[in-house]
């Protein structure tokens, strides 16, 4: 009699279809709110890479105008101080992006001296990793090169790699490459010419 009871108690609630709207429901706002959040992720990541990519565009026109200061780029000069230059380019970039919280902490800064002809470094870009302490000592050494003219065969490529928080959980968030510490690293770049000029200041930065 029991197992007959059961059979009976299973039968009707097969049939049961209450509540079957509400399964559905939960299924599709499940799946709008994942595109949801990953449409809002992916906007908060374009606006600050858009404002990193200007930030580093300013940089560099008053480098390519003024040029760094030698105790900036020259280890033999009297005043230069590892990884100074590159917390000054640090700071100046900084000062000019918009919507990136604990910005000093989050970028690594390359300016490297190219041969026009031979292209964009072939290795990878170097990143903050924000789960170790900094140490200036291994800072980039900046490079920009001799001050350009009609003659000249050299570029200067400025490399930012910015490690940027996300909103989403790593898991589940877009397919960028994840650093340790979680974030996603984004790469901007460009190249310039530095002018010939007539300043005698040393340089920007000194």
């Amino acid at each position: 009699m029991a197992k007959l009871n059961i059979r009976k108690i299973l039968s009707r609630f097969r049939k049961n279809e209450e509540g079957a709207s509400t399964v559905e429901s939960v299924i599709v706002m499940g799946v709008f709110t994942a595109i949801f959040a990953w449409t809002i992720e992916t906007g908060f990541i374009m606006f600050r890479w858009v404002n990193m990519e200007q930030a580093v565009e300013t940089v560099s026109r008053d480098i390519r105008l003024f040029g760094l200061a030698e105790k900036y780029t020259d280890p033999n000069h009297p005043e230069y101080v590892a990884g100074a230059g590159h917390d000054f380019i640090k700071n100046e970039i900084c000062d000019a992006v918009v919507g990136i919280s604990d910005c000093n902490n989050s970028i690594m800064v390359e300016i490297t001296n190219l041969d026009i002809d031979a292209g964009t470094p072939t290795i990878a870009p170097r990143c903050r990793d924000k789960t170790e302490d900094w140490d200036a000592a291994t800072a980039p050494v900046l490079d920009p090169g001799a001050r350009g003219d009609e003659n000249t065969t050299t570029v200067a490529y400025m490399r930012v790699c910015i490690v940027m928080d996300t909103l989403l959980a790593p898991n589940y968030s877009l397919p960028f490459k994840r650093e340790p510490d979680g974030g996603i690293a984004i790469v901007v770049d460009t190249a310039f010419i530095s002018e010939p000029t007539n300043n005698t200041s040393g340089g920007l930065g000194s």
